[in-house]
């Protein structure tokens, strides 16, 4: 059984690694628990939505489509890469969890 207090036992540097985009996508992400995609995942889009809107992270969707390149799309949507974005997250979710599970 989950609970989200199992967050809590991953330090920054697991967010860090765990949102970095790889020449794999994010397919190595598959060394952890599967629940990691769900609950990371759902945290970094509700930043993403804070920092921009619903439909910045639809349109972040399609952006990607057509350019066929996370980090020119992200950067499309939102002003810089994934990449230099990914850290950012990565502190935002640690110091979210550390502050509420």
């Amino acid at each position: 059984q989950f609970h989200n207090g199992d967050l809590k036992k991953y330090d920054q540097q697991f967010f860090q690694d765990f949102l970095k985009l790889s020449d794999q996508g994010w397919a190595y992400t598959d060394k952890w628990p599967n629940q990691r995609v769900y609950d990371v995942g759902s945290l970094a889009c509700e930043i993403l939505i804070a920092i921009g809107s619903p439909s910045d992270l639809i349109n972040l969707y399609s952006e990607y489509q057509l350019t066929q390149d996370f980090d020119k799309a992200f950067k499309n949507i939102y002003g810089i890469t994934w990449t230099e974005a990914e850290p950012m997250i990565a502190t935002a979710i640690y110091k979210f969890i550390q502050a509420t599970f």
